[in-house]
């Protein structure tokens, strides 16, 4: 059985398999793949502490090698606190 997230109550998986690296994510994926609705994702950006995005015509899409490196860097280190 998996083990449960403590602050958000899901399932933790093991490593997030991104897609195709040259493939830019659209916000909506972003957010699925955080699990976050997107008006989180949104307010995020607007504080500066999303994921960098590209700016592509009207629309925004974010780097998959980006998303990656934004999460390894947003991980909590709980070992200290044990």
């Amino acid at each position: 059985m998996a083990e449960i997230c403590k602050h958000c109550n899901r399932p933790l998986s093991g490593p997030v398999d991104l897609p195709d690296p040259e493939k830019l994510l659209s916000l909506p994926e972003v957010a699925n793949i955080l699990g976050k609705p997107l008006g989180t994702l949104y307010r995020w950006r607007m504080m500066g502490k999303a994921p960098r995005g590209v700016k592509t015509g009207r629309s925004i899409g974010v780097k998959p090698s980006v998303l990656k490196q934004w999460m390894l860097d947003h991980e909590d280190d709980w070992s200290d606190t044990i």
